[in-house]
């Protein structure tokens, strides 16, 4: 229910960003009567706390980011300016399980990883003191009003709705006009993509499908099972990414294949084709200029997020924009782009 109402505010907020703000802050406020107060206090203290360790070290600048697979990505392309800024090495606290990301940028020194549960307390105490910057870190996403239930009024956000996520980042969240991306530092080790590859069973002329997101909804399984069909057909070896076995299951007649981060990005590029909806995850491994299908099913006229291309150096990335219904249309023009 949360994430449908998410997006039809998404859709609201772009074409009349006035009605959004006040149906917005409508239900902010309202949700906002029913939250714990006390409960609210508590993971505020906690949360300072835990911050006030994590930045012991006057060593550093501290650099959080919490949020998707995307957006630590833009973040860790950005963030070398505060380096330059502040004059101190620079040190990441991160959820846990994206050390990946971070290891690939040789401008961050140490990378301190915590789990979601203690970073959501810390994001409490951000919100609550306003502290988004200081002389000892940035918390580096944009200044959104957040109650006491952890709900984010999105139409209160003081950016252009209608630029680019990068360019939202760059202008709101590091405040300058034009950043050049800091480049990641990926693994081209011909013995180490061999071993991942042996690993993984993967064999030639292969297509490895990315069919799920934790933000979007994910597109009905007969198009991704109609589609590994075809693609079978055709003499390809199909994989799918499986990011948690507990909660996704591989395409039927592909071969499931759990790898760390560190293990996609590194041989994403020697796949013949990746056909990915559009997630934080697609924007990860486009660093490695992977030849890559990326379909992107809301629409392009309210839901603008980056241009993967501004990583990819081959520009092989293609974007299909479509309506998740039509799944004949949608299988076609991905048949068209292999």
């Amino acid at each position: 229910m949360r994430k449908k109402l998410i997006k039809i505010m998404a859709v609201i907020d772009y074409y009349f960003p006035f009605l959004a703000k006040i149906l917005g802050n409508i239900y902010f406020y309202v949700n906002n009567l029913f939250a714990n107060k006390k409960k609210y206090k508590e993971k505020v203290k906690i949360g300072k706390d835990l911050l006030s360790k994590l930045i012991s070290n006057d060593k550093y600048y501290y650099v959080l980011i919490a949020a998707g697979i995307g957006d630590d990505v833009l973040v860790s392309s950005y963030a070398y300016i505060l380096k330059e800024k502040y004059n101190k090495p620079i040190s990441f606290i991160v959820l846990k399980g994206r050390k990946d990301i971070f290891k690939m940028y040789d401008y961050i020194e140490k990378i301190i990883e915590v789990s979601k549960e203690d970073f959501e307390c810390i994001k409490y105490y951000i919100n609550d003191s306003n502290d988004y910057e200081t002389e000892k870190y940035k918390y580096c996403f944009f200044k959104v009003k957040m109650n006491m239930n952890g709900f984010y009024n999105w139409p209160s956000a003081q950016y252009n709705k209608k630029l680019l996520l990068s360019q939202k980042y760059v202008e709101n969240v590091f405040e300058c006009k034009h950043l050049k991306l800091y480049p990641a530092k990926i693994n081209h080790n011909k013995k180490n993509i061999e071993s991942i590859r042996k690993k993984y069973g993967i064999k030639n002329k292969s297509i490895l499908l990315i069919p799920y997101a934790y933000t979007e909804k994910n597109i009905k399984y007969s198009f991704w099972n109609e589609l590994t069909k075809l693609l079978i057909n055709l003499g390809y070896n199909v994989y799918t990414n499986i990011g948690n076995p507990l909660k996704e299951k591989p395409i039927e007649n592909t071969i499931g294949v759990n790898m760390s981060l560190d293990e996609l990005i590194t041989i994403c590029s020697t796949f013949d084709k990746i056909i990915s909806i559009r997630c934080g995850l697609s924007e990860f491994i486009s660093l490695n200029s992977p030849d890559m299908i990326l379909i992107d099913y809301n629409s392009k006229n309210y839901q603008r997020w980056i241009d993967v291309n501004i990583y990819s150096k081959k520009k092989k990335i293609k974007y299909i924009y479509i309506n998740r219904k039509n799944i004949k249309k949608l299988i076609n023009e991905v048949l068209r782009n292999i």
